[in-house]
């Protein structure tokens, strides 16, 4: 099934609604969240055994096969791509969830939690963190944050220091998994859970996951560029602004958007490099690239920040003419599109996964069941709809 149907496929299911038993029945006032469905899902190990790869638009003269086959075979194992395919089949008032098996706490009873991240430098994380945060309080329990610097030593320091702190679970948003086995595994020894928030991790024993639908995002985004490019005969030369250097999430948004580049058989993507999900890195990045290829006509940024970091080193270098698309819907690529600097963006609902991570979290201590995972859909907006839309964050 073709992602943009799985779209379709989440708008004709009903909310499961994880507020339901408590304590508060309606988000915070001070967090302005309009709730995505939530869908339950078969648990990782099940999806796991049987991964499908993700389709791609057919390829008339069956070009660039082998490059489409191995992008496939890459996204086949992707906790991203297994979320979204599992959300996808799920059925409505599906029993598949899992149930708290260790310390159960009384509806009143405090809650000590952690919120540890990749850190607090970007407005994704900020949102994230805010919403989490806002409803952990709604909710009755105190959320301490914790930003790292974005590598997988200091998410792990953090992790274990919650730990000792006495936690009495965790939300977890990591740069990588590189070295959380470990710590996790400490955590799973003391019964303390753990829900994953916006990134997500296989083969751990986790509570849930409350996890971004990257694939289906780089899916839509690349859908909508051979469209964009349906009656220009190419070649299109393309520069792509990967994100954090082997993070899931990155790989799980571009490898869907260039196996639908690719199918198309008229984008050469020239150039790729990793801006980390940053501004200035990805200026930096996008330096790198246009002194090897100026003739770029379309730059692809894995997240919002990628975009506008390149579109930054398009305009220092004094370059015009580059169709810029991203992904996130974050409130200055609102302003790019509306300028006509940027052609397209997709709204990522990251404080809907900051209220739907502590709310699934504070279920599961509370005995609660909850889903194995939680993957919500935002939308394209360009130039057509840019005024009618609110930005992510």
């Amino acid at each position: 099934m073709e992602f943009a149907n799985a779209r379709r496929l989440f708008a004709g299911l009903t909310v499961v609604a994880l507020m339901v038993g408590a304590c508060s029945s309606s988000s915070p006032t001070s967090v302005p969240v309009t709730a995505a469905p939530i869908l339950t899902a078969p648990p990782t190990s099940a999806v796991a055994a049987t991964p499908t790869p993700a389709p791609a638009s057919p390829s008339a003269s069956g070009c660039n096969q082998d490059q489409i086959a191995s992008l496939q075979t890459e996204l086949s194992t992707n906790i991203y791509e297994l979320a979204a395919q599992a959300t996808q089949n799920a059925t409505v008032g599906s029993s598949v969830t899992n149930t708290n098996k260790g310390k159960v706490y009384a509806a009143n009873a405090p809650l000590k939690l952690n919120f540890i991240l990749e850190g607090l430098d970007h407005p994704a994380l900020v949102a994230l963190s805010n919403s989490a945060v806002a409803t952990a309080k709604s909710l009755g329990a105190t959320m301490e944050l914790a930003g790292g610097d974005g590598t997988a030593a200091t998410q792990v320091s953090l992790l274990e220091a919650a730990l000792a702190s006495g936690t009495d679970g965790v939300l977890i948003e990591p740069a990588t998994t590189v070295g959380l086995q470990s710590v996790l595994a400490q955590y799973d020894a003391k019964g303390v859970p753990y829900v994953f928030a916006l990134k997500g991790m296989p083969g751990v024993n986790d509570a849930s996951q409350v996890i971004a639908p990257y694939p289906i995002e780089g899916t839509e985004i690349g859908q909508y560029l051979v469209k964009h490019y349906a009656n220009d005969p190419g070649p299109i030369n393309v520069a792509i602004i990967d994100g954090i250097t082997g993070d899931a999430s990155s790989v799980a948004r571009i490898d869907s958007l260039k196996i639908q580049l690719l199918a198309a058989c008229k984008f050469n993507i020239v150039a790729e490099q990793a801006g980390q999900y940053r501004r200035a890195a990805s200026e930096t990045a996008m330096e790198g690239m246009l002194a090897a290829h100026p003739d770029i006509q379309l730059l692809v940024g894995a997240n919002d920040e990628a975009a506008l970091g390149g579109l930054d080193a398009l305009k220092a270098a004094g370059i015009t003419g580059v169709t810029v698309a991203g992904m996130d819907g974050e409130k200055d690529m609102f302003t790019c599109i509306k300028a006509g600097d940027c052609l397209v963006s997709i709204t990522h609902l990251t404080p809907a996964d900051g209220l739907n991570a502590s709310t699934v979290l504070i279920n599961y201590l509370r005995g609660k069941p909850v889903p194995n995972y939680v993957v919500q859909v935002g939308q394209i907006v360009d130039a057509s709809n840019v005024d009618t839309l609110t930005p992510s964050f």
